[in-house]
């Protein structure tokens, strides 16, 4: 195994658990505090920034060029199906707006915003997982 496939790997890993964890957190969402929204929201963050790492050594692990654009590696993985490009181009904008100090959105609104993103998290990690499993 080289070390592409081990920090991929690595990587994928953690996404899988950080998903996991905004995951067992859903079925309680609504009797959340505002602190635990915040925590969410932030989690929500950091798995999709995680899955942007996953993205990119993903690409490289396939042979391709790496880059360092996030629009061309979205592009690249849509092209082969291993994700919906609409979709990621806007969970990203939700998630640069909430990082954007001239707009100020609550963490509820926040979450009101990416829940529905969460299909695409979710598909993202099983066509991860399947496309991997295919190529082993």
């Amino acid at each position: 195994m080289n070390n592409t496939e081990i920090r991929w790997k690595q990587n994928f890993n953690h996404y899988k658990k950080s998903l996991q964890n905004i995951e067992s957190v859903l079925p309680n969402i609504d009797v959340l505090n505002e602190l635990q929204q915040d925590g969410l929201a932030h989690r929500f963050i950091l798995t999709t920034n995680i899955a942007l790492e996953v993205m990119q050594r993903y690409v490289a692990y396939c042979g391709y060029v790496l880059t360092e654009d996030v629009e061309d590696n979205i592009e690249l993985l849509a092209q082969n199906g291993i994700l919906d490009k609409i979709a990621w181009r806007n969970m990203l904008s939700v998630k640069d707006e909430f990082s954007d100090n001239e707009k100020v959105y609550t963490s509820a609104e926040y979450l009101s915003k990416t829940i529905k993103f969460l299909p695409a998290l979710r598909s993202f990690r099983n066509t991860i997982e399947r496309e991997y499993s295919v190529q082993q």
